[in-house]
């Protein structure tokens, strides 16, 4: 999703789609701990959905993430969320492009990351 700034650059809200779920950060926490949330996949109802980037294997038969949805979900993220913690959050230097941009690496070896307009 896109924010427009009144400085007049562009922020894009990013998040990382397994399965279902859409996996994103932000400064807002129910529990005030981890800033990591899951919404149903292009249904956050903060941001409008714009546009998704597939992430492809560079070999045929090889998956993109070698670990089970079983890992990212109880060991990966509960791990990360000891940085990405909802106070931590700030608009510039450690937002959702930073955790999607790192969650990205872990998940393809440091294969993919996000594109550089990001």
């Amino acid at each position: 999703s896109i924010i427009r700034s009144q400085l007049g650059f562009v922020m894009y809200h990013t998040a990382i789609q397994v399965g279902q779920h859409e996996i994103s950060y932000s400064g807002r926490s129910m529990s005030r701990q981890s800033g990591i949330y899951l919404t149903t996949a292009q249904r956050n109802s903060s941001f409008d959905f714009k546009f998704q980037i597939a992430v492809a294997s560079e070999k045929p038969n090889e998956p993109v993430c070698q670990l089970t949805t079983f890992e990212i979900y109880n060991v990966l993220l509960p791990r990360m969320g000891q940085k990405y913690t909802a106070s931590k959050y700030h608009a510039v230097s450690n937002n959702c492009s930073h955790f999607t941009e790192e969650l990205m690496r872990v998940l393809t070896g440091g294969r993919s990351g996000l594109p550089s307009y990001i």
